[in-house]
């Protein structure tokens, strides 16, 4: 059915038809400048509009927000003049808007709804005006021991919801229906599979560490990088421009860790200062018992690639139990199944049972996550414990899942999938539940990045932090300093006070030897830096009183703070109406949505397909839903129905990827997923137990891996103390020494220890006597 326009009054929009010929009015290009900080980043986006249309035409752009971002203003730019934007209550923006349309004027109105979406209109594009939009905006990072990541959503993935209606038109583009009650008057895009006929992206960044750099990148992008100095640099794209298919993300590294102190006077006249305190300064990485839930996604748009990474991270994380600690496993699409009704130890037939649920899980449904934290809460029980979440996140009502997951009392440790991870809300679902949060994008491994977010279960390494301004007056933090440092997730603080030439911040926390103390002291630089840190520090207040934001009270609260950072929120939005007197009053102007591409590491029919399928109950192998009851079947018929005529799908268990040859990082995994509870590789007896686990240790030293490595520490841990107490006589006794001090003393022995590991364990082959001699022999040398 071709899709026309309708009336403005209706709330209701038309995608990209009009009179059922290709709409010529569209976003040329989009730009991203500004500066990207150790705490946060201050941007300028540019967006180009141009119409060949004969009759003046609206464009409604659809974007959704970084982690703890937030608009600041616009202004807007065309042949009939030029207007920067003001900040308005709602409903008061959007009257003006409305009224300026209604005048003849040039008009934008950039409104924030749930969940960090944003609508970007822009009205009265006549025929042959080429109009920009520069928007500034405030954006959150995620900060790292030794620098940050930076992520920008250049793409919106379809987000799922229970009562969105998705479809897919005659030209092949998926299209959302959201109920309007809910979602007000929120515009969707439509989703094509193929980006190249969409606007191109652009973007010249400067980073700014204040330390030493090692390295800038992007696993996103090709880069063009120009240092400026040991701290600085400048960031291009490498080619002349990109497809919106998938977010930027910039790593920037430093060449060690330590605390990055930025400072500087404000537009109010006080002292600003941000600090990022490496994890290390807290004391060691904690080994205490874990109590976790893994929760994993299994919902249509995690189809393919980003599921079986997550598999194979979980089962890789089972390796890394102790035999006191305790696990469950939670998966959810439309529904949720566990694994079990209560925590289990992680005995060798727990992990044998584990293994087989994952091995076949299969991938359809919708993203219940609220309902996937509530299953996953009663797993856990009253004990209380962690819950590390496996998600690309996408999914809408976010703020409302968060208010859940914080009346549960579990910690949510998050990891976002895929090239356009909801970083935003990941980050905040963990940090109002006190967890930590990463994302990965699909040329990433999803392996490493789900054990390293492991090895932050079971216990912070510093706790009850309680931070002091000493040496200033009229002082205060704001947002609330971090409370609990995890492994490689660094401290962070924000404090203001009346003007000074240095601030210095003390945290205190209670420790097994008594109370610890750290200080740390910030310079306060002349310049534009300090109203930054403001602003920055407004965003991420407005970012989490939208959590906190229900009923009429939150939303004041919510006005009150967008007035006093200048800063958009769901309260309050940012309008401008270029008055050209030469403007007359005429028809309505034609809404055109601009389209956007789906993520490149998924496929249409994961999004708007996977929505609607049966959900797969229960793991399957054959199509089957095992355990599920005929009224639920009936039910799911029935859904099935409701959306499309075509017959039901039945999903088998996922095919198997394509044979390929495995990277030394393959062979590590699959290493760490073998590991029994008392922490050595299998085997039919002592010595061969013994042998596997030290030819084990040694393919992990060979890749300089050792007990601090972010992944695969605590499995390195447990292979060097099951050999210690390992039953064997005292020829063996001395070579497994041999390897002891070598991996403590950081030494490799040689290489080939990856092949010997993936033929005798992996692929099971024998070792006779004559390869045992080998390997002592290799040892020895």
């Amino acid at each position: 059915m071709t899709t026309t326009s309708v009336e403005r009054a209706t709330g209701h929009f038309a995608p990209l038809k009009a009179d059922g010929k290709p709409c010529r009015l569209k976003m040329q290009s989009l730009w991203l400048t500004g500066e990207l900080l150790p705490v946060g980043a201050r941007l300028v986006v540019h967006h180009e509009f141009v119409s060949d249309e004969r009759r003046a035409g609206e464009l409604i752009y659809a974007f959704p927000l970084a982690a703890d971002a937030a608009l600041r203003r616009f202004r807007i730019a065309g042949p009939r003049g030029i207007a920067r934007s003001e900040l308005r209550p709602v409903l008061e923006a959007r009257e003006a808007y409305e009224k300026g349309l209604e005048e003849g004027h040039l008009a934008a109105h950039a409104r924030v709804h749930g969940d960090g979406l944003v609508n970007l209109a822009v009205g009265n594009i006549k025929h042959g005006e080429r109009v920009t939009v520069r928007l500034e905006l405030l954006a959150g990072v995620e900060a790292r021991d030794d620098g940050f990541r930076f992520r920008f959503p250049f793409s919106l993935p379809p987000l799922y919801h229970a009562q969105a209606r998705p479809s897919i038109d005659e030209d092949g583009r998926g299209e959302l229906e959201l109920p309007a009650e809910i979602f007000d008057d929120l515009v969707m895009p439509r989703w094509s599979e193929d980006a190249r006929g969409l606007h191109q992206v652009r973007f010249n960044l400067a980073v700014r560490l204040g330390a030493p750099l090692a390295e800038v990148s992007s696993p996103s992008h090709p880069l063009r990088v120009a240092l400026r100095g040991e701290a600085e640099a400048r960031l291009t794209l490498a080619t002349e421009a990109d497809l919106p298919d998938r977010d930027l993300v910039i790593d920037a590294r430093a060449r060690e860790a330590r605390p990055f102190m930025l400072g500087g006077i404000d537009g109010e006249g006080r002292a600003r200062v941000a600090a990022v305190v490496p994890s290390s300064q807290f004391g060691a990485a904690a080994q205490g018992l874990k109590q976790v839930v893994f929760l994993l996604d299994r919902s249509g748009s995690m189809m393919g690639a980003p599921f079986d990474q997550a598999q194979r991270a979980l089962l890789a994380a089972l390796g890394a139990l102790g035999e006191q600690d305790r696990f469950g496993i939670v998966l959810f699409d439309d529904t949720t199944i566990s694994f079990c009704n209560a925590l289990r130890p992680a005995d060798a037939a727990a992990r044998s049972e584990a293994r087989a649920f994952l091995e076949k899980a299969g991938v359809c449904g919708g993203t219940e996550l609220e309902a996937g934290i509530e299953a996953a809460g009663r797993v856990l029980g009253r004990e209380g414990g962690d819950i590390m979440l496996l998600t690309d996140g996408q999914v809408m009502e976010g703020e409302s899942i968060i208010r859940r997951a914080q009346a549960l009392g579990a910690r949510v440790h998050a990891l976002g999938i895929g090239s356009a991870a909801r970083d935003r809300f990941l980050e905040l679902l963990a940090r109002r539940t006190g967890g930590t949060s990463r994302c990965v994008g699909p040329r990433e491994r999803v392996d490493m990045a789900a054990l390293e977010v492991f090895g932050r279960l079971g216990g912070a390494i510093a706790c009850d932090l309680r931070w002091s301004i000493e040496g200033s007056d009229g002082s205060e933090f704001e947002p609330a300093p971090t409370s609990h440092v995890f492994d490689r997730a660094p401290a962070r603080a924000w404090a203001s006070a009346t003007q000074a030439d240095k601030l210095r911040l003390v945290a205190k926390w209670p420790a097994a030897e008594g109370e610890r103390r750290l200080e740390i002291e910030s310079t306060i630089e002349p310049g534009a830096l300090g109203e930054t840190l403001r602003l920055l520090a407004g965003s991420r207040l407005i970012a989490d009183a939208e959590v906190d934001a229900t009923g009429r009270e939150g939303d004041e609260r919510l006005l009150a703070l967008s007035r006093r950072f200048g800063l958009a929120s769901r309260a309050a939005s940012l309008v401008a109406v270029v008055e050209n007197p030469a403007d007359q009053p005429g028809d309505p102007p034609r809404t055109h949505v601009v389209p956007v591409g789906l993520p490149q590491d998924v496929e249409m029919g994961g999004y708007f397909s996977g929505f609607m399928c049966s959900p797969c109950i229960a793991y399957n192998l054959h199509g089957t839903a095992d355990g599920a009851d005929a009224p639920t079947m009936a039910l799911h018929r029935q859904r099935r129905r409701f959306f499309d005529d075509t017959p039901l799908r039945e999903f088998d268990a996922p095919l198997p990827a394509a044979a390929k040859e495995p990277t030394p990082d393959d062979v590590l995994v699959d290493l760490a997923g073998r590991l029994e509870p008392d922490g050595g590789l299998p085997g039919d007896s002592d010595e061969a137990r013994a042998m596997s686990t030290a030819i084990a240790l040694l393919a992990f030293a060979e890749q300089g891996v050792f007990s601090d490595h972010a992944a695969f520490g605590r499995h390195v841990v447990l292979m060097l103390k099951f050999l210690a107490a390992a039953n064997v006589d005292e020829e063996l006794r001395e070579v497994l020494r041999d390897v002891e001090r070598r991996v403590n003393g950081r030494q490799g022995a040689g290489g080939g220890w990856i092949e010997r590991a993936r033929k005798t364990i992996i692929k099971g082959k024998a070792i006779g006597s004559r390869q045992w001699r080998k390997i002592v022999k290799a040892l020895a040398g």
